[in-house]
């Protein structure tokens, strides 16, 4: 049974076990290591990947006590799917004598350079994150986006122009590494913190090549022009300024978002390319059905806008904003 707290905060019950998702429970499942979907505080007995474990300790958020990636909790079986999302990001299935609960995570089913994306998974009640849950959001085909990027990146290299690409520190920089190394043959200069990721995934079998700033390495790279990914957060016009002052020569930005195809969102870069680790509207709903599931929760983003495109397709779906408790009251079961 699913449990809505005030907050927004989600849990299966299994009898009297609270499973976390994406929260802390009894048990905590963790999706992913995105920090917003860890628990913050020190837990024992995490359920996720090995790669996510090891991600978590890496980004120094949540010190644990051993992890599973499947476990039986009372009458209910626990297990992992791949999510596509990013390393290690996983499905829980939660397996019961009455009802089979799948819980997407953050979700993509798009295959991109780094790895396959995710399969739907058979199910009696499904919860799925709707981060662009409109009709709207149509996203161009990966290699498409690539082939864009490339050529405008050899374009600002081409002009004497140093590069730099803001992507998320884990997921889509590893995904910008990984198209400067085999698209143009560019080992580019990472940050430490994006450094440390890519580690990871080099540990799991995807092959990245770069340097760090802090490295011997990094610092001659700094010298000649060059081609750099930092966190997104960190790439627009005043750190271009900066870098500009700093070693005398022009700066080019980009960023890689799925939120570049919304004319609502600007950035103050130079360009901003479509590039996302969620599905599209079109991806949502095909996993939906394919999940088979009759009843849908949404969650996140335009949860009750995709509710309600659901609904239009005969898909008994309801989203978690309308589930949230009203003042005063504890909880609400679905």
């Amino acid at each position: 049974m699913l449990h809505a707290d005030a907050g927004g905060r989600l849990s299966y019950l299994a009898g009297n076990t609270k499973i976390g998702l994406d929260c802390a429970g009894d048990v905590n499942f963790v999706s992913h290591a995105h920090l917003d979907h860890a628990p913050s505080s020190r837990k024992d007995g995490l359920l996720c990947s090995d790669a996510t474990a090891e991600l978590l300790a890496t980004r120094c958020r949540v010190r644990h006590n051993g992890h599973s990636q499947e476990m039986t909790v009372g009458e209910v079986d626990l297990s992992l799917a791949d999510s596509g999302h990013v390393l290690g990001s996983r499905q829980v299935i939660i397996n019961g004598s009455a009802d089979k609960f799948v819980y997407t995570g953050d979700l993509r089913t798009e295959d991109s350079i780094l790895f396959k994306g995710a399969k739907p998974v058979e199910c009696d009640t499904l919860l799925v994150e709707s981060t662009y849950g409109l009709p709207r959001f149509s996203f161009p085909k990966r290699e498409a986006v690539y082939a864009d990027m490339t050529s405008w990146v050899k374009q600002e290299v081409a002009a004497g122009h140093c590069v730099v690409l803001g992507g998320y520190a884990l997921g889509k920089a590893q995904e910008l590494v990984k198209i400067l190394n085999e698209k143009m043959g560019i080992t580019p200069i990472v940050s430490d913190e994006i450094g440390d990721v890519c580690a990871v995934y080099k540990k799991y079998g995807i092959d990245l090549d770069y340097v760090t700033t802090s490295s011997e390495e990094g610092t001659k790279a700094l010298s000649r022009n060059f081609v750099a990914v930092l966190s997104q957060n960190k790439v627009n016009s005043k750190m271009a300024s900066a870098l500009e002052r700093e070693y005398g020569k022009k700066i080019s930005t980009a960023v890689a978002t799925g939120w570049a195809q919304s004319p609502a969102w600007g950035f103050d870069v130079d360009r901003a390319f479509c590039l996302s680790d969620h599905c599209d509207f079109e991806g949502l709903v095909d996993y939906v059905a394919a999940t088979g599931a009759r009843k849908v929760y949404v969650n996140h983003g335009y949860s009750r806008e995709f509710a309600k495109e659901l609904k239009k397709k005969g898909i008994n779906a309801l989203a978690i904003d309308d589930m949230r408790p009203e003042k005063g009251q504890k909880t609400l079961l679905g």
